[in-house]
């Protein structure tokens, strides 16, 4: 009995370990593409862009493929709120990618209607387009999970993490990359010698 006990446990570490490997909550393969700019209605029924193509935007963009727990996607709403809310140089965006599902997206809808405060129906979006449009070139590959983004100005990913929870130190590293996308380095001016 000993002997499968700790086959079981080594067998269980292992998984964990492998798992931990497939699950890096960062894909340095996103950074530096473009993100796939779509339109997708609000809460409120008025279509939004994301990214932001008339006046260019620092964005974060909490995207979901499944039902995801509210409180969750919250804890990167309501910190990024916190700090930014009225800055008008950066936007959020929460989006759930649903699909084509004409039928049921009503009352999905409906649902979310209920379920998240009203404060928050202008910028949570739901998606129900093509969902390739979207899942293929951000390399979305575990749907049960959300994805943050960060989003420069350029339209280029420059922070990312796929997650099912969010972490202390993803929101810092979140939020040192907007602060950093707000305020680049400026570059050293050249002093003339006469």
């Amino acid at each position: 009995m000993k002997h499968v006990i700790l086959c079981f446990s080594i067998c269980a570490l292992f998984f964990s370990f492998s798992l931990a490997d497939t699950l890096d909550n960062t894909m340095s393969s996103s950074l530096g593409i473009k993100f796939p700019s779509f339109s997708a209605n609000n809460l409120s029924d008025v279509q939004i862009t994301v990214p932001e193509p008339i006046t260019p935007k620092v964005e974060m963009a909490v995207m979901t493929f499944a039902r995801q727990e509210i409180d969750q996607t919250d804890a990167w709403i309501n910190t990024f709120n916190a700090i930014y809310k009225g800055n008008t140089c950066v936007a959020y965006s929460q989006t759930a990618v649903l699909g084509d599902i004409p039928v049921i997206g009503g009352l999905i809808l409906g649902s979310l209607k209920g379920n998240i405060d009203k404060s928050k129906w202008e910028r949570f979006l739901i998606y129900t387009g093509d969902k390739d449009k979207i899942i293929k070139p951000l390399q979305i590959n575990e749907p049960s999970l959300f994805y943050v983004y960060v989003i420069g100005k350029d339209g280029l990913i420059k922070w990312m993490v796929k997650s099912t929870k969010a972490t202390d130190s993803e929101i810092i590293s979140m939020l040192d990359c907007i602060k950093k996308e707000l305020n680049p380095i400026e570059k050293p001016k050249i002093k003339k010698n006469k």
